[in-house]
């Protein structure tokens, strides 16, 4: 029956569909289409040992892990389409954008334009091929650790990503939840309605941002974070800073910041209160800029100041985070 699957859904690609960009946009666009989708099960696609994944539900869930091995696994239960290619270029004919959203509110409409998320080149020396599934239904995948990049896409549905070190990520949700966990590298997320969960995380840079939904990173070390929501707030909790940009903004929501180690934070709102319990006065410069919400700042874990988390009117995840 695997078999079968494979016949049918793990089609491969030659080298000749890729001499050009034109090549390559032509295959994403014919699976992004959703052409001629089908029930699969389980396969395993053998793979270099950096394979780029490319994965765009409808709606369902999105989750991915990754191992020491030379091949993709991936388990679906629902209408999706796989397609194995088997040469991509280091520099990859497009760039991934985040989605423009609108937010309408009693005071106009909040507006988030698209923004182009830039990727750097593969490495030329090591080959590259691509995994790419796309339809309806639960997807489950586990990658080879050395995946350089990862761009997953959600219209209605969730999104959880665990152990993936040392590469780029890209994430986009409609409607419904991400969630991240031990996670390192390059990040960039979106969620338009519905949380985001970040745990235990280590970014060179990261670029998050929100419409109506909050964000929660818990454990976290940036070396550059710009995190912006329209009428989500945002809590990083027992987060640390290396020398870089960290800004958070929120139009209408308020930023809990919970600071491991130095920082020295630069806190502004229009017309909410800016509350602080610890000295910020050293170390990396962080933003922290809201609108219309509250802004806190505390050292360490929020656990650890119970008379601040009882002011706050929006309250970080407690020991398990909202599924």
């Amino acid at each position: 029956m695997i078999a079968e699957h494979r016949a049918r859904y793990n089609e491969r690609v030659g080298s000749s569909w890729l001499r050009g960009a034109p090549g390559f946009l032509l295959v994403f666009a014919f699976v992004a289409l959703g052409c001629a989708r089908a029930n699969a099960d389980t396969q395993s696609i053998a793979t270099t040992s950096a394979p780029v994944i490319f994965g765009q539900l409808q709606y369902g869930r999105i989750t991915i892990h990754t191992a020491n091995r030379q091949d993709v696994q991936i388990r679906t239960d629902g209408n999706v389409r796989v397609r194995h290619i088997e040469r991509v270029p280091p520099v990859l004919p497009f760039q991934p954008t985040f989605l423009a959203q609108t937010v309408q509110t009693p005071d106009g409409p909040l507006l988030q334009p698209p923004e182009p998320f830039m990727l750097a080149p593969l490495d030329p020396s090591v080959a590259h091929d691509a995994v790419i599934f796309n339809g309806t239904g639960n997807v489950e995948v586990t990658i080879p650790a050395g995946s350089p990049l990862v761009i997953a896409r959600v219209g209605r549905g969730k999104i959880t990503i665990d152990g993936y070190h040392g590469g780029t990520l890209f994430t986009t949700v409609r409607v419904g939840t991400l969630r991240i966990k031990n996670v390192s590298g390059t990040g960039g997320f979106q969620i338009n309605n519905g949380p985001a969960i970040v745990q235990n995380g280590n970014f060179d840079r990261l670029r998050a941002r929100t419409g109506r939904g909050n964000m929660f990173f818990e454990n976290t070390n940036v070396r550059q974070i710009d995190a912006t929501s329209l009428t989500g707030s945002i809590v990083y909790d027992n987060g640390s800073f290396e020398p870089g940009l960290a800004r958070f903004e929120s139009q209408r929501g308020n930023i809990a910041l919970g600071i491991r180690g130095g920082a020295q934070v630069d806190a502004h709102s229009g017309s909410g209160r800016v509350i602080s319990e610890g000295s910020f006065r050293s170390g990396p410069v962080v933003t922290a800029t809201s609108g219309s919400g509250a802004i806190f700042t505390y050292t360490g874990s929020i656990r650890q100041h119970p008379k601040l988390m009882r002011q706050l009117p929006m309250r970080p995840h407690r020991r398990k985070p909202p599924h």
